[in-house]
């Protein structure tokens, strides 16, 4: 039988990597979850599912070796899945496939609030009234799943609508599209297995997954195109389907990643991310919202604003606020209230408005886009865009992608400076807000661009 030391190795480990975020503990656990034989495939999945979750929340913590682990252990696991399911995968030719038929694959579904969501439903519209598909969804519900997961200090789970279980449609923009949620413990090489006989027996024309990092989706790929719209565009995602969009140009090293795992040159396909956002139903005052009248207004969105809002980030915050800048907060931020009572000024300039189910309407009431250093926020950053808000982030991330070279700055000293000239020069701030607006047009072009990644994918003659 194992030892304690076995038992909890992990456990120690991985408590190490949240109390000191060491790479080479990292590393060392990464080596560990590859070569632990005495765990399942599931149970290896549900660690790989958290330290991509470590990876979004940690920006800082990963590079290129931790990155080649990452990608070596889903590697590891989707051979013992294949191998398990053993089955002979005879690829579907194009000639033999329903053109009018798309499956789109998913790893979680809730609501239009949430990002991955309406990418989903946006994509699915223009598949069908676009270009003449009719659409059938599946939630694969794989993110963050714990089904057979193991001692793992402070796991993660991903929130999953038991109610959509008893559906068989999603509606979006007066078109309704046949929908299937998978059961909470995913994978299953059972369910799996049932997808996959459904995927022969419809032959459809290719299969959609949105996001990538899907077991389910991969395994289906060995039968059928499969063509992955990443919803983190500045990186690439975890996929051995046939193809992948990436919201940047291509890589030497993105070049040296598909060689090493055997992926052909066209894998990736270069694209603009563009956004769907949800309808603005109101139109806010100042007043309605709590906001001053009299003040230069900044917003920060974000679920995630308390692992994002580093000390260097409320640094500059505080000096803004010091400067009578008033700062406004969407999302999550648990610990606003401390940093609220620690500081008068900031207290006096700012407020929490928590969750907001029409942000577009409370960006109308705000003036400027506040990013900190982080991967996601790309949808928020475009609805600010969107409504004539300059944004300053990072050349980092999927904000730093999506807004472009206009709105970089190059630390939090470059971004309080270019707040304080967006407050001070009116003419400045007309020009930016116009370039904003025109930036906008662009990341909301979705029929543009997904017609054009689906185009490329047909050229392929892996299609």
């Amino acid at each position: 039988s194992r030892g304690l030391g076995d038992v909890y190795k992990r456990q120690i480990m991985t408590f190490l990597l949240h109390a000191t975020k060491s790479k080479e503990i990292y590393k060392e656990l990464l080596r560990y979850s590859i070569s632990d034989n005495s765990i399942t495939k599931e149970s290896k999945y549900f660690l790989y599912n958290q330290f991509i979750c470590c990876n979004f929340l940690e920006s800082d913590l990963a590079d290129g070796e931790i990155n080649n682990l990452l990608d070596d252990l889903y590697s590891h696991i989707y051979q013992a899945y294949k191998e398990e399911i053993a089955e002979e995968y005879e690829f579907i030719q194009k000639e033999d496939r329903n053109q009018d038929f798309v499956m789109v694959f998913v790893s979680q579904v809730l609501d239009m609030r949430h990002g991955p969501t309406k990418t989903l439903l946006d994509r699915c519209y223009m598949l069908e009234e676009f270009l003449n598909k009719k659409v059938y969804i599946v939630n694969t519900a794989e993110l963050l799943s714990k089904y057979q997961m193991i001692n793992c200090f402070d796991a993660m789970g991903a929130n999953y609508i038991e109610a959509y279980s008893n559906i068989n449609h999603l509606s979006y923009k007066g078109k309704e599209f046949a929908f299937f949620q998978c059961p909470a413990d995913m994978p299953q090489v059972s369910v799996i297995k049932e997808i996959l006989d459904v995927v022969k027996s419809e032959k459809p024309y290719f299969i959609l997954t949105i996001g990538g990092n899907s077991m389910v989706g991969d395994i289906c790929s060995n039968i059928i195109p499969t063509i992955t719209i990443g919803t983190v565009p500045s990186n690439r995602a975890v996929t051995r389907g046939q193809f992948q969009t990436i919201g940047r140009k291509i890589t030497e090293e993105d070049r040296k990643w598909m060689q090493k795992h055997h992926l052909a040159e066209d894998h990736i396909i270069e694209s603009l991310f563009t956004s769907a956002f949800k309808e603005q139903k109101h139109h806010y005052t100042r007043r309605e919202l709590g906001l001053p009248e009299d003040k230069f207004i900044c917003i920060l969105v974000g679920g995630r604003l308390d692992e994002e809002i580093d000390s260097d980030c409320m640094d500059m915050l505080q000096r803004l606020a010091d400067a009578g800048i008033y700062i406004a907060f969407i999302g999550v931020f648990n610990r606003y209230q401390k940093y609220a009572d620690q500081n008068e000024a900031f207290r006096n300039n700012s407020i929490n408005l928590g969750f907001q189910d029409d942000v577009l309407a409370v960006d109308e009431c705000c003036d400027l886009y506040i990013n900190p250093k982080r991967i996601g926020g790309g949808t928020s950053a475009a609805e600010a865009l969107y409504k004539g808000l300059p944004v300053v982030t990072f050349d980092f991330g999927d904000v730093g992608v999506g807004a472009g070279a206009d709105f970089h700055v190059s630390g939090y000293e470059d971004m309080y400076n270019h707040i304080m000239k967006y407050v001070k020069d009116k003419e400045y701030y007309a020009e930016m807000s116009a370039k904003a607006r025109e930036r906008a047009d662009c990341l909301t072009d979705s029929r543009t661009e997904f017609i054009k990644i689906i185009q490329k994918a047909e050229e392929s003659d892996r299609f």
